[in-house]
C-alpha cells in the first residue's frame, strides 16, 4: 500500500540491499515511485507513493513533522500552525490530556511522524480511529513501522505465523486488539504516540482509549446535533484540494444513501455502482439508480470482472493477508474507477454507520466467560474443530485467549465490552483493512467514520439506535425524501413503520439462533457467506490441496475430512477465508504459492 516506512537501528546498522529489496515489494504499478524523506546515521524515512496521494512535511528551528493522509476542515495556514504546535507539545512532553483533545477534536485520516532535530528523537502519532492500518517489529535496538506489511516481512525474513492469531482470524476474519498474524509484528492501535530516542529505546502510549460505555440520558437535541456535525463533515471531506472528481459508491443501502444525503447539494458529484459477475446484487443496482436519479447525481454501473487467481494472488501482494480473498471482487472496480477519472479522486463511501446500529446482548450474558462463549456462537465463521485441527490451537485455548481480551477492555458492563469488540474488532480492525484497499488507488473519503461523528454517536444510548430508531430519524432530518426509497434488502422504505418492525423481527431471530454455533453458520452461510460452494469449483480445489499438504496429523486429518465432506454446507466465503490463510502460511513458510498454478482460471 502507499505510505511510509520508517527504520531505526541503534546498533545493528543498516543493510542497504535488504532496504531496497523491501523497498521494491512497496512498488505495486509503473506510477508508484519510492522516495527518502529523511535520513540520519540511525534512522531512515521513505515513502511509495503514486501521484495525488497525500504526502507533505512541515517544519521550524526546533522539529520536522511529515503527515500522510488529510486532515479535514483547516486551511492550509491553520493546519501547518496546529501541526506544528501538536508537534512541540509532542516533543516537551505535555500530558496526554492534550493531545487526546486535539485528537478526539480532529477529523482526518493521518500518520504524522516528527523529527526532533536538536535530540534527534522520532516520534509516530496516528489518528484517534487509526484510519491508517500501520504495523510495527520492535527489539531491544531496533524499530521498522510501516503502512505496508509486506516491507515488515521483508526486512525479517524470519518472522512466523502466529498460531492463535490465526486460529483468531479463523473465527472472526480479522485478529483482535494489535495482534497481526505474524508473530511479533504488532498493529498500532487508535490514538497511540510511538517515541523512539536516539539510543534506540522505544516507549509505546496510548494517548486515546476509546469506551463504550453509552449514556443512559435521553437528549432531544442528539439528532440535531449528529445531522449538523455530519452535514459539516460532508463538507470539510468534499472541500479538499484533489485536483480530482469526487465520486461517491452507491449502493441500496442506507450508508451509501445517508452520506449521498450529506453530500448534497453537488452537482459535481458521480455515482457508481458495481455488479458482481453472479448477480447477486441485483436489487442494489436497482435501488442505487433511483437513488442516484432522485439525487440528481450522473450514474454508472461497472459489471465486474470474474475473480481470477491473479487477482487474489494481487491482494496478497498488497495486504498479505490482513484483507482476506473474499475482498478480491473489489480490485476490479476500484480499477475501473482509477483507469477513468484517474489516481486524484475523492471516492466517498458508506463505511460503515455501525455505530447507528444497535448491537446487544441477551439478558442472561453475566459474566466475561459467557460473553466469550456468545462471542464466539454469534461471530464465528469456521467450525471449532477445523480451527483446531489446522492451527494446532485447542477450543479452550482460546476460549481462554477472548475471555483475557474481553476482560481487559475498559468497560464496565458487559454491554459495553460486547460493544468494544465489535466497533473495535470488525470496525476499526476488520473495515479499515478493507477500506484500505482503495488508497492503492485513490483517496477514500467515509464521513460516517469521522472522528467527531464517530464520538457522538458511540454515546448515544443503545435503546435509542434498537430497530433502526437512530438511523431513520438520522435520514430524515439529513432529507425526509432519502428515507422514503426503499431499501434492496427489504424492499422497504426506511421510513415506512413495517421497516423497524421487519428488521426487529431478523435481529431477534439472528439473537436467538446465536445460542447454537452450527445453526448459526448454517444461517450465515445463506445471509452473508454467498451461499454454497461449489465442489468443483477452482478456490476449493486450491484450498484443498492446500489444507490437505499442511495438516498430516491423523485426528486432524479426520477432521478436515468431515468438514470437505459437508458437501453443499461449506460456503463460498469460508473457503475464501482458508485459501486466504493457507496462502499466507504458503509465502511465510517459503513454499510454493499454490495460486500460481491456477492462473488464468475463475477462482468462483
Amino acid at each position: 500500500m502507499p505510505g511510509f516506512h520508517f527504520v531505526h537501528c541503534h546498533q545493528s546498522g543498516f543493510s542497504r540491499k535488504l532496504e531496497e529489496r523491501a523497498l521494491r515489494g512497496c512498488l505495486h504499478s509503473d506510477d508508484y515511485e519510492v522516495r527518502c524523506l529523511a535520513k540520519t546515521n540511525t534512522a531512515r524515512l521513505f515513502v511509495s507513493a503514486y501521484n495525488g496521494y497525500p504526502v507533505r512535511s512541515w517544519e521550524d528551528d526546533r522539529v520536522r513533522v511529515y503527515m500522510e493522509g488529510h486532515v479535514y476542515g483547516l486551511t492550509e495556514s491553520d493546519l501547518r500552525e496546529q501541526i506544528l504546535r501538536l508537534a512541540r507539545d509532542v516533543l516537551s512532553g505535555t500530558p496526554s490530556g492534550r493531545l487526546e483533545r486535539w485528537l478526539r477534536g480532529t477529523d482526518g485520516e493521518f500518520l504524522l511522524i516528527i523529527h526532533d532535530k536538536k535530540n534527534l528523537s522520532w516520534f509516530v502519532l496516528n489518528d484517534a480511529l487509526a484510519h491508517l492500518p500501520v504495523y510495527y517489529y520492535a527489539t531491544a535496538d531496533r524499530m521498522i513501522l510501516s503502512r505496508e506489511m509486506g516491507f515488515l516481512l521483508s526486512c525479517e525474513p524470519d518472522t512466523d505465523m502466529d498460531p492463535l492469531s490465526a486460529a483468531l482470524y479463523a473465527l472472526f476474519i480479522f485478529t483482535p486488539g494489535t495482534r497481526t498474524l505474524f508473530r511479533n509484528i504488532r498493529r498500532m492501535a487508535p490514538g497511540s504516540l510511538i517515541r523512539v530516542d536516539p539510543g534506540g529505546r522505544w516507549r509505546f502510549q496510548r494517548v486515546v482509549e476509546w469506551n463504550f460505555e453509552t449514556s443512559a440520558e435521553y437528549r432531544m437535541d442528539w439528532i440535531d446535533q449528529l445531522t449538523g456535525l455530519f452535514r459539516e463533515t460532508c463538507d470539510a471531506m468534499r472541500n479538499i484540494s484533489s485536483g480530482g472528481r469526487r465520486i461517491i459508491s452507491l449502493s441500496g443501502g442506507i450508508d451509501s444513501r445517508a452520506v449521498i444525503a450529506g453530500l448534497l447539494p453537488d452537482p459535481q458529484l458521480h455515482s457508481e455502482t458495481f455488479l458482481d459477475k453472479e448477480k447477486t446484487a441485483v436489487r442494489d443496482v436497482r435501488v442505487a439508480s433511483r437513488v442516484a436519479r432522485w439525487a440528481g447525481s450522473p450514474w454508472s454501473l461497472t459489471p465486474l470482472s470474474p475473480v481470477r487467481a491473479e487477482d487474489l494472488n494481487k491482494l496478497m501482494d498488497l495486504k498479505k493477508g490482513m484483507c482476506s480473498f473474499g475482498m478480491g471482487f473489489i480490485l476490479s472496480f476500484f480499477q475501473s474507477i482509477r483507469e477513468r477519472y484517474g489516481s486524484k479522486v475523492l471516492f466517498f463511501t458508506g463505511n460503515t454507520g455501525m455505530l447507528l446500529r444497535h448491537y446487544g446482548l441477551p439478558a442472561d450474558i453475566d459474566d466475561s466467560a459467557k460473553l466469550s462463549e456468545y462471542i464466539l456462537s454469534r461471530h464465528h465463521q469456521l467450525p471449532m474443530d477445523m480451527v483446531a485441527a489446522w492451527t494446532g490451537i485447542s477450543p479452550a485455548a482460546v476460549r481462554e485467549k477472548l475471555t483475557e481480551i474481553v476482560d481487559r477492555y475498559p468497560e464496565n458492563s458487559l454491554e459495553g465490552k460486547y460493544l468494544h469488540f465489535i466497533m473495535t474488532g470488525k470496525g476499526m480492525i476488520w473495515h479499515y483493512e478493507n477500506a484500505d484497499l482503495a488508497r492503492y488507488y485513490f483517496w477514500p473519503c467515509a464521513p460516517l467514520e469521522s472522528t467527531r461523528f464517530y464520538q457522538m454517536a458511540s454515546r448515544i444510548p443503545q435503546s435509542m439506535k434498537k430497530d433502526y430508531q437512530l438511523y431513520r430519524c438520522f435520514i430524515g432530518h439529513l432529507n425526509p425524501d432519502a428515507g422514503r426509497i426503499p431499501d434492496a434488502n427489504t424492499g422497504l422504505a426506511f421510513s415506512a413503520a413495517l421497516f423497524p418492525l421487519i428488521y426487529g423481527a431478523e435481529q431477534r431471530m439472528v439473537s436467538a439462533l446465536s445460542r447454537y454455533s452450527r445453526l448459526m453458520l448454517k444461517a450465515r452461510r445463506l445471509w452473508t457467506h454467498k451461499g454454497r460452494s461449489r465442489v468443483e469449483s477452482e478456490a476449493r480445489k486450491c484450498m484443498e490441496e492446500q489444507l490437505k499438504s499442511m495438516i498430516t496429523h491423523s485426528g486432524s486429518v479426520e477432521v478436515l475430512g468431515r468438514f470437505l465432506r459437508g458437501g453443499g454446507g461449506i460456503s463460498k466465503f469460508q473457503i475464501e477465508l482458508l485459501l486466504t490463510l493457507a496462502s499466507v502460511r504458503e509465502m511465510i513458510e517459503g513454499r510454493p504459492i499454490s495460486l500460481e498454478r491456477y492462473f488464468g482460471r475463475e477462482m468462483h
